[in-house]
């Protein structure tokens, strides 16, 4: 009975005990299915920006919660977000492409780079464990294409392909988690020339997740691993009573 109860306290504590995983980040294709893992997380659109349909402006990047170049009004971008562009030859490439409905085939706002050339970035402070996004892009001639896709994280730098990016309507919906204490410091992405780069909503944040409730077998092992032991040391306290 004492070796069962003592096999049984063992079991319980591997059960609860915590299991090692390899940090890294987790890709979605589906909405539904990121935002069940990952739900709560702060949403931002940029129907706010100062842009006609149809039209658009060109802004000298960042782009974050302090801007103020009469496209963005100070407060309107989410706090911990800064969105900017670089790598371009001309610097004029690396501005930012603020796209009214209508512009470039987008049927919502978006922000794009100004160059082919040029890589946007996303960078997050502080880190976060969960993105989504609406990609989009726009081209001339070259047609819809994947982009090409760097995540910095605090544990690593990780490399993605997106899947095919079109250059009308609302965006691609495209979302990362951390795994194993990941976080996501700052994404980037590029579609490797002929295309500019765009998004047209973001969400980004710490998932809310309820509490872990353990499982009933998991409880049930528990509670009799922790009641063999006490059996255990109420035998022992007998047998010394007896003795004396």
């Amino acid at each position: 009975m004492r070796l069962l109860l003592n096999r049984l306290f063992l079991i319980s504590f591997l059960t609860l005990a915590p299991t090692n995983a390899t940090a890294g980040i987790v890709t979605y294709t589906s909405q539904s299915v990121f935002e069940s893992n990952a739900p709560g997380l702060i949403t931002h659109d940029f129907s706010a920006a100062m842009v006609d349909p149809g039209s658009a402006a060109f802004v000298t990047g960042p782009i974050d919660s302090l801007t103020n170049n009469a496209v963005f009004s100070p407060g309107v971008i989410a706090p911990g977000l800064t969105i900017s562009s670089s790598g371009g030859v001309d610097p004029l490439r690396n501005q930012l492409y603020v796209a009214g409905v209508g512009t470039v085939g987008n049927t919502v706002n978006g922000i794009y780079t100004n160059g082919s050339d040029a890589t946007m970035s996303l960078d997050f402070g502080p880190q976060v464990s969960a993105v989504a996004l609406n990609l989009i892009g726009f081209t001339n001639n070259t047609g819809a294409r994947s982009f090409n896709m760097t995540v910095i994280g605090s544990l690593g730098t990780h490399l993605f392909s997106t899947p095919i990016i079109p250059d009308f309507g609302p965006g691609v919906f495209f979302g990362l988690t951390g795994t194993a204490g990941e976080k996501i410091q700052k994404i980037s992405f590029q579609s490797g020339g002929g295309a500019n780069e765009g998004i047209t909503a973001i969400a980004f944040g710490e998932p809310i997740v309820a509490s872990a409730v353990p499982e009933p077998s998991a409880f049930v092992l528990s509670m009799l691993g922790i009641g063999g032991y006490g059996l255990k040391r109420f035998r022992k306290r007998s047998h010394q009573r007896t003795d004396n």
